[in-house]
C-alpha cells in the first residue's frame, strides 16, 4: 500500500509537471513557427532538451504503469494471501473447536469410566462378601451333612440291632411257645397219669420262667431304642 501511494505522488508531479510544459510547449511551437528561420543555437538546445524531457517523462509514465501493474498485482496476490490466511483460521477455528468437542467428550467419558470402575468396584466387594458368605455356607451344608450321614449311620445301626433283636424275641417267642405248649402237655400227662418225673417237670417249668424272663428283657429293649 506504501508503494502504491508513493507512485500515486509520482504520477500527481508528472501531470503538475505537464501541465505547465504543455502551454509552454505550445507557445514554442507558435515561435517556432514564426521564428523557424531565425532559430537560434540556444532553441535548439532548448528544444533537444525538452524532448529529452519528455522521453524521460514518457519513460516515467511507462516505469509508474509498470510499478501500478506490479502493484495491482501484489494487491491480487495480497487478497489471494488473505483469503489463504483468513481460510487457514477458519480451519484453525474449526479444529479448535473439534479439539474442544473431543476434549469434552474424552473428560465425559472419563467420567462414565471412572463411575462404571466404581461401580465394578462395588460388584467385587460385594460378590467378595457374597462369596465369603457362600463358603460359609458350604462348609456349614457340609458339616450338617457330616453330621446327617453320622446319624443316619446311627439309625441304620440301630435300625439293624432293632431289627436283630426283634428277629430274637420272635425266636424266644417261638420258643416259650413251644415251651409252654411241652408244659401244657406235660400237665395233661400228669393230670391223665402219673407215671411222668416230677424232677423233669420242675426242670421244664424252670426253663420256661427263665425264657419268659429274657423275653421280657429282649421286649424292653428295642421300645427303649425306638
Amino acid at each position: 500500500m506504501t508503494f502504491i501511494a508513493i507512485s500515486g505522488i509520482i504520477m500527481i508531479l508528472i501531470l503538475l509537471g505537464l501541465l505547465f510544459l504543455v502551454p509552454a510547449q505550445s507557445k514554442r511551437e507558435k515561435k517556432r513557427k514564426k521564428q523557424q528561420e531565425a532559430a537560434t543555437p540556444l532553441e535548439e538546445e532548448l528544444r533537444a532538451k525538452i524532448a529529452r524531457l519528455e522521453k524521460h517523462i514518457q519513460s516515467l509514465r511507462e516505469e509508474i504503469q509498470s510499478f501500478q501493474n506490479a502493484g495491482k498485482d501484489q494487491e491480487k496476490d495480497l487478497a489471494v494471501e488473505k483469503a489463504k490466511v483468513k481460510k487457514l483460521q477458519e480451519k484453525l477455528s474449526q479444529e479448535r473447536e473439534w479439539h474442544q468437542k473431543e476434549q469434552s467428550a474424552i473428560e465425559k467419558k472419563g467420567s462414565e469410566f471412572l463411575q462404571v470402575k466404581q461401580e465394578l468396584l462395588k460388584l467385587q466387594e460385594l460378590f467378595s462378601g457374597e462369596h465369603a458368605a457362600n463358603l460359609r455356607f458350604e462348609h456349614e451344608v457340609k458339616e450338617l451333612k457330616r453330621n446327617n450321614d453320622a446319624l443316619n449311620e446311627q439309625r441304620r445301626g440301630m435300625e439293624s440291632e432293632n431289627a436283630r433283636l426283634k428277629a430274637r424275641m420272635e425266636s424266644q417267642r417261638l420258643e416259650n411257645a413251644r415251651l409252654k405248649q411241652e408244659n401244657t402237655e406235660l400237665q395233661k400227662k400228669k393230670e391223665d397219669v402219673n407215671w411222668i418225673a416230677k424232677s423233669e417237670y420242675d426242670r421244664v417249668a424252670k426253663l420256661l420262667k427263665e425264657k419268659e424272663k429274657e423275653l421280657e428283657r429282649i421286649s424292653g429293649k428295642p421300645r427303649e431304642l425306638e
